[in-house]
């Protein structure tokens, strides 16, 4: 045998090696080659997290291009705008769609990175083996439902569908959770340049727990509220000269059906049950009862049908009549299939008596800047159907905003208008989002007096919600009756 052959016949001989030998242990690389490892390491972290920073930031100017886009488009004079508005369909549509779409993503990653950056500690880790995993899951799933909101506005879908529902909780829920923790983001900024640290202000963990528990606590609050019959509310307005004729003459008043993937047919029955019941002399439903197309949720809205009022139901258009299906065929179905009377710049005379009284119903403030073909705000208009010595008049337009407007007008033209009824912020709906709705809007919710021209506005909170199943109280899903009086001495 030779003597490579011999040598590794004895390596392989487990006995070969002395016991009194040991092996030698690898030798750790040298300090400066660890030192040198880890700088590389740091180094490709902090180019990785750079690049991940720029890709978001640049993502964010691309939403506010989107957004900048998609107003002016809409806003624009060109015939592209007005097909869209008009049909629902082309660029403007798309640009939108994108905006809120890569709005959602952008809120998603943070939500996503906060969520699954929570600390969990080494006894919890032993006890809950895949802790972290289920964490992931949850807000991979939370996430994913609410992506899904926006489908079922453009499906057929059954009607009372509990899924709908489902992803529409989740939405609401992602929107409480975000706001929370911007501004906790924000408090953890600005606590960073405090000298001494404070656990309450700057753990992440602990303010990511608390969003996410106060945002499932509004939120299923938030939603039994919803479930409750909508709150039939009296309200007296005093008319100056009114005339005995129309003493006590009232007026339902409906906002905010919203009637669409979360909304269904059952509740619609009962809002017309509680409308009939209050047995009003006229039915006013100041726009937005529709989220969707008539094809896919006209049947929904066939209960209003059967509502009951001695002078007739009357509708005055809202922002949401115009998002989705073109306008004039909900407008048709109103009328044709629900024996409903649209007021679009128009007005119509009730007669008592010898006395008259002149309800107006104006176009959406919406399309004071969106350019729809045959659709144009006009209160001028609307109240230039009004007899000269008219002994009352009460006039719709859906957003605060709108009336804003309208009372402009009024003095302009100086006609008589004694009350102005409106709906669209449904009093902020979420506690979240509450302040922002007051801010945004020149009338915010009940009852209000625009003194140099003395007209009374009342903003309704709705009767519904848009889009998560959510209102802060039973008492803010809200129907109406005014009773018009000559003085309030009795009442």
């Amino acid at each position: 045998m030779s003597k490579e052959g011999s040598t590794l016949l004895e390596l392989n001989n487990l006995n070969a090696i002395p016991n009194n030998e040991p092996l030698e242990a690898a030798e750790p690389p040298p300090q400066k080659v660890r030192s040198r490892l880890s700088r590389l390491k740091f180094r490709r972290a902090d180019f990785i997290h750079q690049r991940q920073k720029l890709l978001i930031i640049s993502l964010i100017l691309l939403d506010i291009c989107l957004f900048i886009l998609a107003r002016l488009f809409m806003e624009r004079k060109a015939h592209f705008g007005a097909e869209f508005v008009k049909s629902g369909h082309g660029l403007g549509k798309i640009l939108i769609f994108a905006f809120f779409q890569l709005t959602s993503i952008l809120i998603s990653i943070f939500l996503f990175k906060r969520l699954t950056s929570i600390h969990i500690n080494d006894r919890i880790k032993r006890k809950f083996k895949y802790s972290k995993t289920i964490i992931t899951v949850f807000t991979l799933i939370w996430i994913f439902l609410t992506h899904l909101t926006w489908i079922f506005y453009n499906v057929s879908i059954p009607s009372d569908f509990f899924f709908p529902v489902l992803c529409f909780l989740a939405l609401g829920a992602y929107i409480h959770c975000a706001i929370f923790l911007v501004l906790f983001f924000l408090i953890e900024r600005i606590t960073n340049f405090l000298p001494t640290k404070i656990f309450i202000l700057q753990s992440k963990t602990f303010h990511t727990l608390t969003a996410v528990g106060l945002a499932f606590l509004l939120t299923i609050q938030g939603h039994i509220s919803t479930l409750q019959s909508p709150t039939l509310k009296h309200l007296n307005i005093a008319i100056k000269n009114l005339p005995v004729e129309f003493e006590n003459f009232s007026v339902i008043l409906v906002s905010d059906i919203h009637a669409g993937p979360t909304t269904g047919k059952k509740r619609v029955e009962e809002i017309v049950e509680v409308i009939n019941n209050a047995d009003g002399d006229v039915v006013a439903i100041a726009g937005d009862l529709v989220d969707g197309y008539v094809d896919y949720i006209g049947d929904r809205i066939r209960p209003l049908e059967n509502i009951k009022s001695k002078y007739g139901t009357y509708v005055a258009l809202g922002n949401h009549e115009y998002i989705h299906e073109n306008v004039d065929h909900w407008i048709k179905f109103f009328r044709t299939s629900l024996n409903l009377t649209v007021l679009i710049n128009s007005a119509v005379v009730i007669n008592r008596g010898k006395e008259e009284l002149c309800l107006v119903g104006v176009d959406d403030f919406f399309t004071a800047s969106a350019n729809v073909k045959g659709h144009k705000m006009d209160a001028e208009k609307a109240l230039s159907e009004c007899p000269t010595n008219v002994s009352a008049t009460i006039l719709m337009e859906h957003q605060p905003n709108g009336v804003a407007s309208v009372l402009k007008t009024i003095e302009k033209i100086q006609k008589r208008v004694d009350l102005i009824l409106a709906g669209h912020t449904h009093a902020g709906q979420m506690f979240i989002v509450w302040p922002i709705g007051y801010l945004m809007n020149h009338f915010f919710y009940g009852l209000y007096k625009y003194p140099p021209s003395g007209v009374q506005i009342y903003v309704s909170s709705g009767v519904n919600y848009w889009g998560p199943p959510i209102k802060m109280f039973p008492s803010l899903c809200e129907i109406v009756k005014i009773q018009l009086h000559r003085d309030l001495s009795n009442n």
